[in-house]
């Protein structure tokens, strides 16, 4: 029994090929004297002590000086800053050295709250020195990054097959990213107490945006009055940071360019994308001509035997699965070679009429081979134990209510078994018109207009996968993904992640160097989920997955099959859209938005002014490129505008950034399929604002899920002209 339960897949040769070497380094090694351990809770401690006595000299000057008539006139000494420089100085090298996520965790954390909180109490008496500023926000930077640096180092050990069956798993961490110990706490056991905790981090994590109304709106007031600074020196530096803080999303929206503009070139026309029936799949025009590229393609290659691996969990799948096998049957007909379905499927019930049906569609169609897995409670399972009854060079993993045409297949063999000698080579998905029109269950259903919404935001490539198809480590998405048999037979999949398909080929690239793209003429057709119960559970999963997905930056950064640049990108992708963590990014959204106190300012005194101001006064050693005079309509006062040479160039590094994100938004304007492309641009840019409920709500639970570690799945496969299911049977049962 137990040697049944371990799948493994190991004896086939293909999988223990010499083509894979395992290429992980070593961990990074752990201090070996406890002293180091007690110094950063020292200074975790000291750091305490400043920032208590910061706040009391800032809302109790009467305690510290008579004086002191107001709060803001509190200011701290150069000697005293220059305690706090030192401090941070020797603090940042102690932890970059000898901090440890497996010892110290979330103390780290802590740890970098304080130092940007002693920035932000500190900052008017910084503003009198500008070097001093700078060396404070450079060190914001450090501070956000050694935190970042000390969980993706932590000693995370390579997961590679077997993998027992999650019914079996009982070494299964039962906590999430807050650790074992706070998820222990009995004031933490029950569901209120932890939705309680978890707002206050989804809050804690939107810090930034707080920092930057703060400084937008009141940084003049509270920040420069009555201070005698060197404004201009100060604005020169907030420039400085304003293009250091734009660098790393620079790179990574050029990297992405080059990949959207790549897939504009290649991709082909489908008049019928977004426009076939549920059950159908769209086909390039070039493809239905007689003389057509792929045609000529193939007189020079030759198609090898295909695998269609369909995991499914009963009774879910059940009404729909011989409309899928007709489907494939007759795409066998176009295959110029052997193509066989494999069906795993699991359930806790019996189910005798279904399976008598399966018999007797193997009878008259004995290309396919229909497995049960009996211990199985989890896609997962049933991908695995498939993995021991693969009998072809390289097979397609689908869900039940994927489509893949021929075509696509043929494509998929000359990516794999051609000059490219790819491990995966990943579809495109698109949708059938139920699905773009917002009505899934056919023409006499009602309106879903979310759905449309989410459907047309589907349709462009995501970023993670556009930056990692530049270098051919474009990952699984879970469907519509071919592999080679011998490199999904060394990953296999994990149910101990949410999002077991990208995880499994960051794993086979960090491990073995697997090479997989993503092909805009590759078409597969998938569902939406029919109704917003369905919707939001899936979205929520997506999110938990990304946020799970920071637990492959580990293998990552020890792989060898990754260069510094690809794992910075990779890693900067991702943590500047969802994942970085609450109150370990608040450094970085110190260094980012606090400069902005100083730009408002710095507009105040030079770029704008009233009609009492001289333009001598607005340009005094200035280089003024040029000046004029506005009538303001709501007071009917003139305002004299300048515009210094440093103003000008601090709006073309804002206009630089903005400017990135519209080019993205264009550029995968033109890569989609979906029609017409003006008005999905304009869905694009507003959905994220008709949809702000929705998206603060799917990205709350996710992180409530990842950081306690509940993350749920509920199914959203329905068949042809079926109602949207109100409750799913899995929700005892985490299946397909």
């Amino acid at each position: 029994m137990t040697g049944a339960l371990i799948q493994s897949g190991s004896h086939n040769g293909d999988a223990t090929s010499d083509k894979y070497k395992f290429g992980l380094r070593p961990l990074r090694p752990h201090p070996k004297r406890k002293i180091w351990h007690y110094m950063c809770l020292a200074d975790i401690v000291l750091r305490c002590t400043l920032l208590a006595g910061l706040i009391i000299w800032h809302y109790y000057p009467e305690c510290i000086n008579q004086f002191h008539s107001r709060c803001t006139e509190a200011l701290l000494d150069q000697t005293s800053l220059m305690v706090l420089q030192v401090e941070a100085m020797l603090a940042m090298i102690l932890f970059w050295k000898f901090a440890r996520w497996e010892a110290e965790g979330h103390f780290i954390t802590f740890w970098q709250v304080l130092g940007a909180m002693l920035v932000f109490f500190s900052r008017r008496s910084l503003y009198l020195h500008p070097f001093m500023m700078l060396f404070a926000f450079l060190g914001l930077w450090l501070t956000y990054l050694i935190g970042v640096r000390a969980e993706f180092t932590a000693p995370l050990e390579p997961r590679i097959p077997p993998f027992c069956p999650k019914s079996g798993d009982t070494g299964k961490p039962k906590h999430g990213w807050l650790g074992k110990w706070i998820s222990r706490m009995r004031l933490f056991q029950s569901k209120s107490s932890r939705v309680a905790l978890s707002v206050v981090l989804y809050v804690g994590g939107r810090l930034g945006l707080w920092i930057f109304l703060y400084a937008f709106f009141l940084s003049h007031e509270d920040d420069l009055r009555g201070l005698d600074v060197n404004l201009d020196l100060l604005f020169y530096i907030s420039i400085g940071l304003a293009i250091l803080a734009t660098l790393p999303d620079s790179c990574v929206y050029l990297t992405a360019f080059s990949e959207l503009v790549k897939d504009l070139w290649n991709m082909k026309r489908s008049s019928n994308a977004y426009r076939t029936g549920p059950y159908e799949v769209a086909l390039l025009d070039d493809d239905l001509r007689e003389e057509s590229t792929l045609n000529r393609q193939l007189r020079t290659h030759l198609c090898q035997p295909l695998t269609i691996l369909i995991p499914a969990y009963m009774p879910n799948e059940e009404e729909i699965m011989f409309d899928v096998f007709n489907f494939y049957r007759k795409q066998a007909e176009d295959y110029p070679n052997d193509l066989k379905i494999l069906f795993v499927w699991n359930s806790p019930n019996e189910h005798p009429e279904a399976e008598e049906r399966l018999r007797e569609y193997q009878e008259e169609w004995p290309n396919l081979k229909v497995v049960r897995n009996p211990w199985s409670t989890s896609k997962c399972d049933n991908l695995n134990m498939a993995c021991d009854y693969i009998e072809t060079e390289f097979v397609l993993l689908n869900d039940s209510d994927t489509m893949v045409s021929a075509a696509t297949m043929k494509r998929a063999s000359m990516h794999i078994f051609g000059e490219e000698q790819l491990d995966l080579a990943q579809c495109s998905n698109t949708h059938c018109y139920d699905d773009t029109s917002g009505r899934p269950d056919g023409a006499g259903s009602g309106c879903f207009a979310m759905g449309a919404l989410i459907t047309a935001y589907d349709a462009a490539k995501p970023m993670n996968i556009s930056v990692q198809g530049t270098f051919k480590h474009s990952p699984f998405n879970g469907r519509g993904g071919f592999w080679r048999t011998a490199a999904l037979k060394k990953v296999q999949f994990d149910h101990r992640t949410v999002g077991e398909d990208h995880d499994s080929f960051y794993r086979g690239v960090a491990f073995y160097g697997l090479k997989g793209l993503l092909d805009p003429n590759m078409l597969c057709q998938e569902r939406e989920p029919p109704d917003c119960k369905s919707l939001t559970s899936q979205r929520i999963r997506w999110e938990t997955a990304a946020l799970e997905m920071r637990h492959t930056f580990n293998w990552v950064l020890r792989s060898e099959y990754y260069s510094s640049y690809e794992a910075f990108i990779l890693l900067w992708s991702q943590l500047m859209y969802n994942c970085n963590m609450p109150f370990q990014c608040l450094p970085l959204q110190m260094a980012t938005f606090l400069p902005l106190c100083i730009m408002k300012g710095y507009l105040v005194k030079h770029v704008w002014g009233n009609d009492k101001v001289s333009f001598q006064t607005m340009c005094a050693g200035e280089d003024c490129i040029s000046h004029f005079t506005l009538m303001n309509p709501l007071t009917e006062h003139l305002v004299k505008v300048a515009l210094p040479l440093t103003f000008v160039v601090l709006a073309v590094i804002l206009l630089w950034g903005y400017g990135l994100i519209l080019m993205d938004c264009f550029c995968r304007a033109t890569a989609t399929r979906w029609r017409p492309r003006p008005l999905w641009l304009i869905i694009r840019m507003t959905t994220p604002i008709f949809m702000f409920p929705f998206y603060t709500w799917i990205q709350f639970w996710a992180l409530h899920d990842y950081c306690w570690g509940g993350a749920k799945f509920i199914p959203t496969t329905r068949s042809p002209g079926s109602s949207p299911k109100s409750k799913s049977t899995e929700d005892k049962v985490d299946g397909v």
